[in-house]
């Protein structure tokens, strides 16, 4: 066999090697993402959090300041907060920013103006309203975050008494990782945003991270635009990606 012939076989032996490799990493990526998903949406019949708590206060006021009632996540978590205060015997106050940073900042003016004994900010940014919330901390008012920023947990400027959700990177992490199980890792992902607010940012880097370590998927693109617009824009968005990108959607 000449140098030629040789060359050729150690070259085809090379790529049939990569090939495999590829192949197998892409199946352990697979395989790993098909376990995340299996344990994030099984059945949960344990409670693993707290079970008792301090004394309930009387006679106390709150104020809800949501980004947008469009949500079914801030909606859902208003509402949460209503039933509790109906059950404490607290004074309840819902607030819409309507989607928007400016109607956010607007809606927590009108909260701190009300006086109330605590404000919660569902999905309002901390960081985009740090005047307001020392503003309201001046005043006594203590101020609770409902993933208002990308961290769990006591916030110390501004002072957020804590802010309750979960880590963003590993939710949308598996948010990512059920598109890519779903299609059997062959999925074409358009990614919708907001990245005017951190914790947005953070969770759709995440979820891009895991549709990029998919070597049979595909992100598509990724757009941008402010949340309370979402419902509007959404069935022209679709259509508009529909005659985009065809079946790889």
């Amino acid at each position: 066999m000449n140098s030629l012939k040789l060359g050729a076989a150690a070259g085809a032996m090379a790529l049939a090697g990569s090939l495999f490799m590829s192949t197998a990493f892409a199946d352990e990526v697979l395989d790993r993402m098909k376990a995340d998903i299996a344990r994030s949406v099984g059945p949960q019949t344990q409670w693993d959090g707290p079970t008792d708590g301090p004394k309930a206060a009387k006679d106390k006021s709150i104020a809800y300041v949501s980004l947008t009632q469009n949500s079914s996540g801030n909606a859902d978590s208003a509402r949460g907060a209503e039933e509790a205060a109906k059950v404490l015997g607290w004074k309840f106050t819902l607030l819409d920013g309507k989607g928007t940073a400016t109607g956010g900042a607007d809606a927590l003016a009108q909260a701190i103006a009300l006086k109330p004994d605590a404000i919660i900010l569902g999905s309002v940014s901390i960081e985009n309203n740090k005047t307001l919330i020392k503003q309201a901390a001046d005043q006594g008012i203590v101020v609770i975050g409902w993933h208002a920023t990308d961290k769990p947990g006591p916030v110390a400027d501004p002072p957020v008494f804590t802010n309750v959700g979960t880590d963003p990177w590993d939710i949308a992490y598996t948010a990512g990782e059920y598109a890519v199980v779903h299609s059997n890792g062959t999925a074409g992902v358009e990614v919708i945003s907001d990245r005017q607010y951190p914790i947005v940012v953070t969770k759709t880097d995440a979820i891009e991270k895991a549709v990029k370590e998919c070597t049979g998927c595909t992100l598509l693109s990724e757009d941008n635009g402010p949340f309370g617009e979402v419902p509007q824009r959404t069935p022209g968005l679709i259509n508009s990606l529909l005659q985009r990108y065809g079946d790889k959607l």
